[in-house]
């Protein structure tokens, strides 16, 4: 006979044992025959007769009680109850009748079959419910499951309503932190079999809830130690106290600088430096005092304790530019703020990484990892998106949005939407404009972690979010609004659903394909390779041939057409400008082998270790004799990676070797295999051990660390500068381009009375007008005038019978006859050109500016006045009459 021990913990619970009773053993009863039955209660010292009830019922039926007085908590009560147990399984739960005893015999009839280890009751299964709870109690019990889903792969790891083999529990450590005996039994025994069944979660109806402010805080310490920090009051007084010392060396050192005339930058660099030193020193051999031991990096602990100090100095840099330089805080308060961010990543680090206090399986340290990394890079970019000057292309996009249209000329309207809809609702500043990258960069981490679940398992899942955190193809799309941010996203999305659809069968999914694709088509015409590899899927793939027959792929074709609608009708009224720049235009020219170049591009957007993790993949799969032959399990998922891959990547390939590619145009094409380069993190994944995985795997914790340094270092020389290091005159960004527009526009004010406000024209093909279009117009938001003429005035070289993409568009030539220019170039020769000079009735001297980005010199510009414009239909018919008629006003302006 079957025999099952339920462990009930009490306190004070006089008002539902005698109900919680009567239902328990009426389902013994009648629902489990040929089970002995036993209840043990475990009170804590009840106040209020819940023990006398107790023994009452203890002398018609099987009921143990143990009364504790002075060893209380949860934990240990379950365990005081299973030690004296003596049934082959331990049922636990609640006394407040919110775990219903009617749903106990279908905890235990998978357990009883041998299928399962342990099952949850959970509130949150299909079946699971909770009556009478708001909707703000239900997100707020999710919410406060997150953190634990972590570590675990059920839905609800809170529940404490479970069953498990009396072993399996009694292995556990008795030492088990916090209070859900259930959470630390789902962390800490590896290889459990573990179910859930779904339970109707019922509030309590007498007494008071046990949800007090220790409890909550209980629950937290308890996730700190089973992710394995080392965090406990011990530890963190002493680090506090290591962290006061070296803020006071940290803010002694930076005042000193400061005040020698030092920049923010340089100053910071070297006293964090200064104080890193000493927190260390002291914290190995005080605050944490553990033994020396690797975790996860293979570097010893002062390796990578530097590379954490150094990830904590530049999100701090960035706090530091932010709050004193953006928001104008006094420097010394902005320090004590940046100060104290970077003492929670150093902290978090030590604990978890450099002194962790326990070890995990491989699985649980890279789960960790990864929720360490995701909260960074986060944080780092919410903290530099507004920080860094934009890039010409990220300006050229905002001007997109400042003159909305259906298409444009070289890029689909996806991105100026957004761009717009954005900034008029938080303001032009950089930080609006790249809030669509990072929502569009969440949108991708999203559908590429339940991709990765659904391909492989949620340990693979958590991996692909180190990636899609780290890797400069997906972190760089994340941080700058370009068209690429969008077409990630979307082809993130359509993945998702085209795997739901193909592999999985769910015929709805083609309405998410089509969405992807027609939303993808918005953003960038790249994704238009999807539509090729869908078909080649589907000739590759026998059982998916039958959606061709079916009228969902037909109706999400039709969703994507509708949706890429304004793109054709702009083309059509356009005579398909559009599709001739992005087609035609892209294979006419002359000879450029670059497909040197392309593997390049690849290196750089996935690293060395991303790109021998795809090689793997190729090796391990394309040429696999499995592929070929008849179905097998993983067949299918590995042709879907691979079709998905391959046939985009084969279109740039054969584009190399005849034409220039570009840095940016693979990076969604690696979507598709980012859950096997996932797979490949884990050691002993048993996924084609071959050599190169032997040596992917060894390389991947290097190269994260290496690559979070490499863009958090780059973000902070942006901002802040490193001392010494100077700025390249060909760098993307727009650096000190506020004091550029402000230049140009003090000039254009003195001049306005005098030549009917000039129009301010870039003579670059974009970079020039559309960075001064932006910063013209931040400058005139902060002087309450009219923001629109700062782009309403910034026009392109296109004056000049040169190619200025939509500028030509924007400013055509004949509607500016007559107007007064200040022509703005990098280049000194450009304003001295005969197409420029001879566009004018007469031209004033050549300036000079000086950019200046943190007391370092970053490039010059030029700029010169010129009066009345006379497009070029007019330069050669009648130019000397229209040269007398404006002789007089010649006169005037030149004694001016």
């Amino acid at each position: 006979m079957d025999r099952l021990s339920i462990i009930i913990p009490t306190i004070n619970e006089a008002g539902n044992i005698n109900d919680l009773f009567k239902r328990i053993f009426e389902v013994g009863d009648t629902q489990l025959p040929g089970i002995e039955l036993e209840v043990i209660v475990v009170d804590d010292d009840s106040t209020d007769g819940t023990r006398e009830q107790v023994r009452q019922w203890a002398t018609e039926h099987r009921i143990k009680l143990i009364h504790r007085q002075k060893d209380k908590g949860l934990a240990s009560a379950v365990f005081a109850g299973a030690e004296s147990s003596t049934g082959d399984i331990i049922l636990v739960m609640d006394a407040d009748l919110s775990h219903p005893p009617e749903s106990i015999p279908d905890l235990l009839r998978p357990i009883l079959a041998g299928k399962k280890d342990m099952v949850v009751g959970s509130r949150y299964v299909p079946g699971g419910c909770t009556p009478g709870w708001s909707l703000a109690r239900v997100w707020i019990s999710r919410l406060a499951a997150l953190p634990a889903r972590v570590l675990t792969d059920i839905l609800d790891p809170l529940s404490g309503f479970f069953a498990v083999k009396k072993d399996t529990l009694l292995s556990l450590d008795r030492n088990v932190p916090g209070f859900k005996i259930g959470l630390a039994l789902l962390v800490r025994a590896d290889g459990l079999k573990i179910g859930e069944v779904p339970i109707t979660f019922q509030d309590r109806r007498n007494g008071h809830s046990k949800l007090t402010l220790q409890v909550a805080c209980s629950y937290c310490r308890q996730l700190f130690e089973l992710a394995g920090g080392n965090i406990s009051r011990r530890t963190g007084f002493r680090f506090a106290l290591v962290g006061i010392l070296g803020m006071l060396i940290d803010f002694l050192v930076f005042q000193g600088l400061f005040l020698a005339g030092a920049g923010m930058g340089p100053a910071n660099t070297i006293s964090f430096a200064a104080a890193a030193v000493s927190n260390y020193c002291l914290n190995r051999n005080w605050a944490f005092a553990v033994p020396k031991r690797e975790w996860a990096m293979p570097a010893p602990n002062g390796l990578l304790f530097i590379g954490i100090a150094l990830l904590a100095l530049f999100f701090r840099g960035g706090v530091l530019a932010l709050l004193a330089g953006s928001w104008h805080w006094p420097v010394s308060l902005a320090l004590a703020a940046a100060i104290f961010s970077a003492a929670i990543i150093n902290y978090l680090g030590s604990a978890f990484l450099v002194f962790p206090s326990s070890a995990h399986s491989p699985e649980m340290r890279w789960r960790i990892l990864a929720v360490l990394i995701l909260g960074y890079t986060v944080a780092l970019r919410l903290v530099f998106m507004g920080l860094p000057e934009l890039l010409h292309e990220e300006a050229y996009y905002w001007n997109y949005g400042q003159h909305l249209a259906l298409s444009y000329l070289d890029h689909p309207p996806l991105l100026a939407w957004l761009i717009r809809i954005s900034t008029e609702l938080l303001g032009t500043s950089e930080w609006s404009v790249r809030l669509v990258a990072f929502v569009s960069w969440m949108i991708t981490a999203v559908f590429c972690f339940q991709t990765a679940w659904a391909m492989y398992d949620r340990s693979t899942a958590f991996r692909v979010l180190i990636l899609v955190s780290v890797l400069p193809a997906f972190f760089c799309t994340g941080f700058l609004s370009t068209p690429d941010a969008p077409l990630i996203a979307c082809w993130a999305a359509t993945l998702f659903f085209l795997y739901k659809a193909l592999i999985q069968e769910q015929a709805r999914s083609w309405y998410g394909v089509g969405l992807g694709l027609g939303l993808g088509m918005l953003s960038k015409y790249t994704i238009a390779l999807l539509v090729p590899s869908i078909c080649i899927f589907l000739l590759l793939h026998r059982d998916s041939r039958k959606w061709l027959t079916k009228p969902e792929p037909y109706i999400g074709a039709g969703l994507a057409l509708l949706i890429f609608s304004p793109v054709i009708i702009w083309n059509a009224e356009n005579n398909w400008v559009s599709f001739v720049f992005q087609g035609p235009r892209r294979v006419a020219g002359g000879f450029s082998f670059s497909l040197p170049a392309l593997i390049g591009s690849v290196l750089l957007l996935l690293t060395p270790a991303g790109l021998l993790s795809a090689a793997a993949f190729l090796k391990g799969k394309l040429w696999s004799p499995e592929l070929w032959m008849k179905e097998k399990a993983g067949r299918s998922q590995t042709l879907f990676s691979l079709v998905f891959t391959l046939m985009p990547f084969a279109v740039f390939f054969f584009f190399s070797l005849f034409r220039q590619v570009k840095l940016n145009w693979t990076a969604p094409v690696w979507l598709a295999v980012l859950p096997f380069m996932a797979s490949t993190m884990a050691a002993g994944s048993g996924l084609y051990c071959h050599r190169l995985l032997s040596v992917v795997q060894r390389s991947w914790p290097a190269t994260i660390l290496g690559t979070l340094m490499i863009l958090g270092a780059v973000l902070y020389h942006a901002v802040l500068g490193f001392p010494g290091l100077p700025y390249p005159g060909d760098q993307p960004f727009l650096l000190d381009w506020h004091y550029l527009a402000s230049h140009i526009e003090d000039l254009e004010d003195r001049l306005e009375t005098e030549l009917n406000s000039p129009l301010v024209v870039g003579l670059d093909k974009y970079r020039i007008a559309s960075g001064l279009a932006f910063y013209r117009t931040k400058i005139l938001e902060k002087k309450h005038i009219d923001p629109t003429e700062g782009v309403q005035e910034t026009a392109g070289r296109n004056f000049f019978c040169k190619s200025s993409l939509m500028y030509a568009f924007w400013f055509p030539a004949e509607k500016y006859a007559g107007r007064d220019m200040i022509l703005v170039s990098e280049d000194f020769d450009d304003l001295k050109e005969k197409k420029v000079t001879g566009s004018f009735m007469s031209m004033g001297d050549i300036r000079k500016i000086h950019l200046v980005k943190n007391k370092k010199p970053v490039t010059s510009y030029y700029y010169r006045l010129g009066r009345n414009y006379l497009p070029p239909e007019r330069q050669y018919v009648g130019k000397q009459e229209e040269r007398r008629r404006y002789r007089t006003k010649e006169a005037v302006l030149e004694e001016s």
